[in-house]
């Protein structure tokens, strides 16, 4: 699981998993040869589940997504998009009320990164209260990501 560049599919593929099962504060931990994931459910029960490399890698998504709202997809989706770019082999990602903490190496530093909902694109929105935050695409030169990373 450490192969840099597919996180983006990895995390959409989870994000239409726990848009399912109605997650909320999510834990991802990267195992490398399996994922384990973690949420809480409406009824504040906690459950886990673990995932394969070729079940991440699938193109489908695991369920169907008619119902629920796809902004836990596209969420994770483009938080996978962020790893990606940043070349980071994560050890856990941390759903918070404000936002994801990723820890993981970076061309073997270990760094532990803040990725606010309002970071990660025009879908972004908490899934416990469903409110939109201001969109600021990542991609752009002058994303407060990008400047807290010093990339800019």
């Amino acid at each position: 699981m450490a192969e840099p560049g597919q996180w983006e599919t990895k995390l959409g593929w989870l994000g239409g998993f726990l848009a399912g099962q109605g997650a909320r504060h999510v834990e991802v931990v990267n195992r490398d040869s399996f994922v384990t994931v973690a949420w809480e459910t409406a009824d504040s029960s906690r459950k886990e589940s673990c995932f394969s490399p070729d079940e991440l890698g699938r193109t489908w998504a695991p369920y169907e997504q008619a119902s629920f709202p796809s902004s836990r997809s596209a969420l994770l989706s483009e938080l996978g998009r962020e790893i990606d770019q940043l070349r980071i082999d994560p050890a856990s990602i941390v759903e918070e009320h404000d936002g994801f903490v990723v820890t993981g190496s970076i061309r073997g530093r270990y760094e532990k990164l803040s990725f606010h909902y309002s970071e990660l694109g025009p879908d972004a929105r908490s899934a416990e209260d469903d409110i939109t935050q201001p969109l600021v695409v990542p991609t752009q030169p002058n994303s407060p990501l990008r400047a807290r990373l010093h990339l800019t």
